[in-house]
């Protein structure tokens, strides 16, 4: 089994913008795959094919965001978040960005990682079925021993979340904004009336 990188990032709020993304965009137009379901967003640098095919990074969105946020698509988007194509474009790696599930209403994404069995989360079917799709994808060639994981916030804990489930698919995981997802705690729903909640300590 490979060892996994891990990158606690300490900073938890990027500052907002989206002006730009046009212009970045230029040099790697992104195309859309239907992944389960779901919009992907793909770009390929624009390198030579290396021999064992392009390493991949597989960035996934925060809370409230959806896999655009990353070209600087939505209200949610921010200047920083945004560099990570780019960059990772300029050292040839390809960018895989899918979008999560709606589990807190209509428009409002946020990735399922408290789940931690395929048979209880849909997220961890759909990694299982992209990482097939990297594996047997005949358009695009992918080196399978590079295969990345970016996580911001909600897709931070996610990324950890496939850190333990499939190890062995991921050459390694960077999580920003984010920590382990064993060990997110249980937060207390508050009343509607927003008055602070009491309890024994």
């Amino acid at each position: 089994m490979r060892a996994l990188l891990y990158f606690f990032a300490v900073c938890l709020a990027f500052p907002p913008g989206c002006s730009g993304a046009e212009k970045q965009m230029e040099t790697a137009p992104y195309i859309v795959e239907e992944i389960r379901g779901r919009k992907a967003y793909i770009v390929i640098p624009k390198a030579v094919l290396p021999e064992k095919g392009f390493p991949a990074a597989i960035l996934l969105h925060g809370r409230g965001q959806t896999a655009g946020a990353w070209f600087g698509e939505g209200l949610l988007s921010n200047g920083d978040q945004k560099l990570f194509p780019p960059l990772l474009l300029e050292n040839g790696i390809a960018v895989i960005a899918p979008d999560a599930l709606e589990p807190f209403g209509k428009g409002i994404k946020q990735w399922n990682f408290f789940r931690t069995t395929t048979e209880t989360s849909q997220d961890l079917v759909l990694f299982n079925d992209l990482f097939q799709w990297i594996r047997e994808n005949k358009r695009i060639k992918f080196d399978l021993s590079r295969i990345y994981v970016i996580g911001i916030s909600s897709g931070g804990f996610m990324a950890s979340r496939l850190a333990h489930a499939s190890p062995e698919n991921w050459a390694g995981i960077v999580i920003v904004a984010a920590g382990d997802a064993d060990s997110f705690p249980k937060i207390p729903s508050f009343p509607l009336d927003n008055k602070p909640l009491s309890r024994e300590i």
